[in-house]
Parts: structure tokens; C-alpha cells; sequence
């Protein structure tokens, strides 16, 4: 859900399904393409694992063929697939039926054009006056191997990476991971166990996000079991990757990116790393040793890979776990950053655990906080009441970001979900962060609901 409560917002339209997101939307939402997008001739569409994707799927579907226009069927699939779908020269757009990370009951679809370029606001909002269009001749429903071709990319572009035969326990979500990650586990010849690896969409309520506190908690029992060495998940849409170390802890996000943009920029110095605006000491702190051009950005992956593209920025990432990368033509993707972590363990010959808190030592942060709220815009407004009269800086940049001498917090509205996203990072000499954010938490007591999540686990 966006912040009006709108399901819609550029490149996603998500929410409660069947209250917000039902087979009457998709077939609006259809028929606006077939309307005011005639040189859209030929799409690509997949769906993720819920229980309500396959209807929604077919009734978007139909109105396609019947309008004319031909549906490339990618049945189940990660996002990844559909974005390098559709830089393929036949296709023309690309949807996928999917509401992501969000809870067991939304489901929703991403939009997008040729070469991942995204509709606007209001492109898809469809016209209620309008009838169904129904076209002489009708499209054809035909299938293209793109697997195979997503695959050959991602080992052309890792060929000369070695990974460590390290044991590692990977988990789907019951999501859409499964296919790819297994076929370049096997490839790389990685001894590998699965949890949860079927798509069956059998989400816990709080949906197929691997960061929340069920998931954690999981993770944490499965790799105790077996004295597993590293653990891999990812959300429901599978374009989220997040990592556990080898003690079951999820690990800090902003380390894993600047790992990543780290061992890039030394492969290839001058290069532009696109970051979100609300993590932004994490990666300056440990990175400006390194010639390099940081630039921010406002969450969300329409923006990223616009950012991305116009930068020709070499690597993106957002603490939520999305990795985007110029070698997959500036998309997210949710295998290859698994590769460079595996391979920056076999070159230091370090444990995950042991690089990400070496990393996190020069900028300390917490978690993100999700705050279910009564009223976003009131919220913000009593925390900009209070801290932006002592912050030494403050910017509205992608919501309130306030800057203090050891430490600064960024409180947005989210654009996926009703609620509050916190993020609180700092400089060494601060050693009261949990204090912080709950002076935070403190003053919104009138206006909060619930958050999540709780004190991070040892």
C-alpha cells in the first residue's frame, strides 16, 4: 500500500487481497494497457507462488490475448526472470502477478517496459468508463526459454570467481528462489540444504520476508542443528538476498552492500555505487578511502535502477537486501550477491560473521525499525517537531533524515506497506543507539500501534 492508501505507485501496485487486489482490478489493468499503450504488442508475465497468483495471473492474461496481444508465460518465476525478460528486442513490456515480502493476504503486480523502464503514475490506473476491448485477431500465448539464457549470463559473468565448498543451508520462503539458485548452486558445485524450497505460497501471516523475527528465528534453529558455515534467503519474489552468519544471525545489510561495492570497486576504481539516502554513513565511513562516486537515492527499485542507468553506476544496493548490479543491466538480482559473498570468503579467508562486523565497526547501526502507526503524516510531524531543532543537519530528501554529531536517523513513510521505516546509524564514539531509537519510539507512544522489530538478538 502507498502512503494515500492508493494500491498503485510507480512500477508496483500491491494490497489486501480481495479488498484492494482482485481479478476485476487485473482485468481494468489489462485493458488500460491494451488502450493506451497500442505499440505494446508483445509482453512477458509471470506470477509468484501466493495462493491467489494463478487467478489473478489468468484473468490479466486473457484480457491480453483477447485485446490482441501476444503473452510470452513465464508460470512461476523469480522477479529477476521478468526484468531480463524484458530486455529482450520481442518484448514490449513485462508484468509479474506478486506482492513481494508483503503479508500472506496482499498479492499485486510489477509493471514494467522494454528494457525495465517503468510506467508512471497513473500509466496503469485504469479508466472506469471504458469498455473491454476485444481485438479481430487474438494474441497467441507462446513460451520463450529465458532460464536458460539468465543462466548463461550469470556464469559468464562470474567464469573466473571460486567459490569455497563451504556448507550452507538456503531457504525460499516457499517463494519463487528455488529454480535459479539451485541450478547455479549445482553449477559451482556447492554442497547446499533447503528449507521451505517449494513454491507453494504457504506464507507465515507476516508474508515471505526473511528479515522479520519469525524468519530470524527459524533460521537461527536450522543452523544450530547442522554447524552450518552460512545462510541464504530470500523473499517471496526471490530479488531480495539476505544472509545469516554462521552462528544463525541475520546479518547487517549495510555491511553486506559495502562488502560488495568494497570488492567491486577494486576490481574496477572510478566507479559510481548508488545508495539510499538512509544508510548513507555505512558506506562513506569504510568506502572513502577508495576513488569512488557516491550517490544517493530514494528507496525503491524503480528509482534505484534509474539512478543506476543514469549514473552508470556499477553496483546498487538497499538495506532491505535488493542488489542491483550494471552487469544485469542495472536490475536487482538475487543470485549474484550470494556469488561475491561466497567468493570474498574463499579470497580473505574469513568467516561472514567476522567481515560484516569488522565492516560495521566504523558505523555502527541497527536494524530497521518497521512502526505501525495511527497517522503517518502526524507521526512525522512530531518527530520533525522535536529533533530537527537540534540536529545539526536535517533534509527531507526520502522522508526525515536528521544528522547529529555521532549519530543521525531516517523516518519514512513506506511505499509498500502501511507503516514507518527507522533507520539509525552512527559514528564509533556513539555507544547508546538502542537508546536512540527508542527516544524515538517514546515520543510516537500516542500514535503507535505496533513495531518491529524487537532488540536485536545476540
Amino acid at each position: 500500500m502507498t502512503s494515500n492508501n492508493s494500491p498503485f505507485y510507480k512500477g508496483h501496485i500491491r494490497g489486501p487481497y480481495p479488498q484492494a487486489i482482485n481479478e476485476t482490478l487485473m482485468v481494468a489493468i489489462a485493458n488500460t494497457i491494451a488502450l493506451r499503450f497500442p505499440e505494446i504488442k508483445t509482453v512477458a508475465c509471470a506470477r509468484d507462488s501466493r495462493h491467489s497468483s494463478p487467478s489473478l495471473q489468468h484473468s490479466f492474461i486473457d484480457v491480453l490475448l483477447n485485446a490482441g496481444i501476444h503473452v510470452c508465460d513465464l508460470g512461476i518465476a523469480a522477479s529477476e526472470l521478468i526484468y531480463f525478460s524484458s530486455f529482450d528486442p520481442s518484448i514490449d513490456a513485462a508484468f509479474m502477478i506478486t506482492a513481494s515480502h508483503n503479508p500472506r493476504d496482499y498479492n499485486g503486480i510489477k509493471a514494467l517496459r522494454h528494457a525495465c523502464q517503468a510506467f508512471e503514475d497513473g500509466d496503469l490506473l485504469p479508466d472506469q468508463a471504458t469498455g473491454i476491448i476485444t481485438a479481430t485477431k487474438k494474441g497467441t500465448l507462446h513460451q520463450i526459454d529465458f532460464v536458460q539464457q539468465y543462466l548463461d549470463r550469470i556464469k559468464k559473468i562470474t567464469q573466473d570467481i571460486k567459490l569455497p565448498k563451504l556448507r550452507i543451508l538456503a531457504n525460499a520462503c516457499h517463494g519463487t528462489a528455488f529454480s535459479l539458485a539451485q541450478a547455479l548452486f549445482q553449477h559451482f558445485e556447492l554442497e547446499v540444504d533447503w528449507i521451505e524450497s517449494e513454491a507453494t505460497g504457504d506464507f507465515p501471516s507476516c508474508g515471505p520476508d526473511p528479515s522479520t523475527p519469525h524468519y530470524q528465528d527459524l533460521m537461527a534453529e536450522a543452523m544450530k542443528e547442522c554447524l552450518y558455515d552460512l545462510g541464504i534467503a530470500w523473499d517471496g519474489d526471490a530479488d531480495r538476498c539476505l544472509f545469516y552468519d554462521h552462528r544463525g544471525k541475520l546479518v547487517n545489510q549495510a555491511s553486506v552492500m559495502g562488502l560488495i561495492a568494497e570488492d567491486l570497486l577494486l576490481d574496477k576504481p572510478g566507479s559510481s555505487i548508488i545508495y539510499e539516502h538512509k544508510i548513507s554513513w555505512a558506506l562513506h565511513l569504510n568506502l572513502d578511502q577508495y576513488d569512488w562516486t557516491g550517490i544517493k537515492c530514494e528507496t525503491g527499485h524503480i528509482n534505484m535502477k534509474r539512478a543506476m542507468q543514469k549514473n552508470e553506476a556499477i553496483y546498487g544496493g538497499e538495506i532491505s537486501g535488493h542488489h542491483y548490479f550494471a552487469s544485469m543491466n542495472y536490475c536487482d538480482n538475487g543470485n549474484l550477491p550470494w556469488i561475491y559473498i561466497l567468493a570474498l570468503l574463499h579470497e580473505k579467508q574469513q568467516t561472514l560473521a567476522e567481515l560484516a562486523e569488522n565492516f560495521a565497526q566504523h558505523a555502527p547501526s541497527l536494524p530497521e525499525t518497521n512502526l505501525k502507526v495511527k497517522n503517518s503524516p502526524a507521526a512525522l510531524k512530531l518527530i520533525t517537531d522535536h529533533f530537527v531543532p537540534l540536529a545539526l543537519s536535517h533534509d527531507n530528501f526520502d522522508g526525515l533524515t536528521c544528522e547529529f554529531n555521532s549519530w543521525r536517523f531516517n523516518l519514512r513513510q513506506s511505499h509498500t506497506e502501511p507503516c514507518l521505516r527507522l533507520n539509525i546509524e552512527s559514528k564509533p564514539s556513539e555507544t547508546h543507539l538502542l537508546a536512540r531509537r527508542d527516544q524515538i519510539i517514546s515520543l510516537l507512544k500516542d500514535q503507535l500501534i505496533s513495531f518491529s522489530p524487537n532488540d536485536p538478538k545476540d
